[in-house]
């Protein structure tokens, strides 16, 4: 799934993340881990992600955040593009938690290191707390707006 970066049907691109994680939880040992990255700018993303995550049934475990490409790459090269992704680690809903969650009440949008960081322990936090869809979205559009 491949986010346009317009994200003018938010829905669309949960959707698609939507259904290729349902299908990933559904062949997923019970003890089993889920391992991608992710990084993104936009609020709609995040919650595109978080939502997708949860409806699939998934909770995060851990996280580590990488150094992701070379500043001088020309695909990044004079944008405003983050230069660290968050590799999310997960497991099925249910699962003994690894790790306790603490609400991140602000995102350091100042270093991409950390916005990373706090964007995946942000992420961490509303799948322990599954608020409603509309609280995802909206927490998502107050730490990062």
């Amino acid at each position: 799934a491949v986010d346009p970066h317009k994200l003018d049907r938010e829905s669309r691109y949960r959707e698609l993340l939507g259904g290729i994680f349902a299908e990933c939880r559904r062949v997923l040992k019970a003890d089993g881990r889920f391992v991608f990255t992710f990084h993104h700018w936009n609020p709609k993303a995040w919650t595109a992600l978080t939502l997708a995550l949860k409806h699939a049934g998934f909770v995060l475990v851990n996280y580590y955040v990488v150094h992701s490409e070379s500043p001088i790459s020309v695909h990044i090269t004079n944008m405003n593009a983050l230069l660290h992704d968050a590799i999310l680690v997960l497991a099925p809903a249910g699962a003994a938690p690894e790790k306790a969650w603490d609400e991140v009440t602000a995102v350091n949008q100042d270093d991409s290191e950390a916005f990373v960081g706090d964007c995946a322990g942000l992420l961490g936090w509303l799948l322990a707390t599954a608020p409603a869809d509309a609280d995802v979205a909206q927490t998502w559009r107050h730490r990062l707006g």
